[in-house]
């Protein structure tokens, strides 16, 4: 049987793919900043006692022995002694770039191997057999890729830094 597109060709061109796939050869331009000190406007997590649930703010105004945070949008200020915290974290952002990667990733493998394997199992051994395959797994790869991505930017959870409390603190 003859194939108008060389087998070894194909295969070099799509381990090439998954390889710079999965390597994640993604520009990091988009990486938010540090926010690893305490500062007004800062987003914090604090939990007042252990075992309690934590609440999100951000950061109103800082003193030597108390912390503001605007809760509810920033409709309620709370005054909170520091010497009272059992742990304060400020968050460093969401990781979108790495999420987005890996959706794209594994959604163009996924959808690649997915689709692949369901068009061409019609006609195995065959020529129409194997182009279907090759254009199932470009499509699929390229629709997973797209879905992968999109799901991973939306899913990506927030980073929290834990930060010691200020020196000022009883």
């Amino acid at each position: 049987m003859h194939f108008p597109i060389s087998l070894i060709r194909v295969q070099r061109v799509v381990c090439l793919a998954v390889f710079l796939l999965m390597a994640g050869i993604v520009p990091r331009a988009f990486a938010q900043p540090d926010q690893r000190y305490l500062s007004t406007g800062a987003r914090v997590r604090i939990v007042r006692a252990p075992g309690e649930a934590p609440f999100v703010g951000n950061v109103a105004r800082v003193t030597p022995d108390s912390i503001a945070v605007g809760v509810g949008g920033g409709n309620v200020l709370v005054q909170l002694p520091l010497a009272h915290l059992a742990s304060l974290e400020v968050s460093d952002g969401r990781d979108r770039t790495a999420w987005t990667s890996n959706g794209l990733k594994f959604g163009a493998i996924g959808g690649a191997v997915v689709t692949g394997l369901a068009l061409g199992h019609e006609y195995p051994g065959s020529l129409v057999g194997f182009v279907g395959a090759f254009a199932g797994a470009i499509a699929g790869g390229f629709m997973g890729a797209i879905g992968g991505g999109v799901a991973g930017a939306i899913l990506a959870p927030e980073r929290w830094e834990r930060v010691s409390i200020p020196s000022g603190a009883p």
